[in-house]
């Protein structure tokens, strides 16, 4: 339960950080440097290794690692856009609609899932949260020729 709540106010807290920085008009890329070396200073205290057994990690992993920080860093700039041209409430819905597109084609695609009625019932919920959040109410307004 912990750590469902640290990914919470982590995926929070980094949506906070891009609208703030916005409104002092700080750039993107910022927040972004400073949250890898965060990550990558936690990553190593959390590790518990010495420096000479991080020396000893084969290194096959590299390529790969640089692809995955590369998407990383594309997709922290189009949540950092995001959300300081939609808005926090908007680009925290369309993060989690992310995950119902590749729910819905394992369900079409993938022989092995088995299908049911409650993953239908939970995808059809989400797309209609997420219209039900985008719609906008129109008011009807008077032309003022007419006051």
């Amino acid at each position: 339960m912990l750590y469902l709540l640290l990914s919470i106010l982590s995926s929070l807290l980094i949506l906070v950080v891009f609208k703030i920085s916005g409104k002092y008009n700080i750039k993107v890329i910022q927040p972004i440097i400073i949250n890898y070396f965060v990550a990558s200073a936690l990553g190593y205290f959390i590790s518990g290794l010495s420096p000479q057994e991080i020396m000893q990690i084969p290194t096959t992993w590299i390529l790969p690692a640089i692809l995955i920080a590369s998407l990383y860093i594309f997709t922290f700039f189009l949540i950092g856009y995001s959300t300081r041209k939609a808005g926090m409430a908007l680009t925290t819905i369309a993060s989690k609609m992310s995950f119902v597109f590749p729910m819905f084609f394992s369900i079409l695609i993938d022989p092995n899932d088995n299908y049911s009625n409650t993953k239908l019932i939970l995808l059809i919920m989400a797309i209609i949260a997420v219209l039900l959040s985008v719609y906008k109410k129109r008011t009807k307004s008077i032309d003022s020729l007419f006051i």
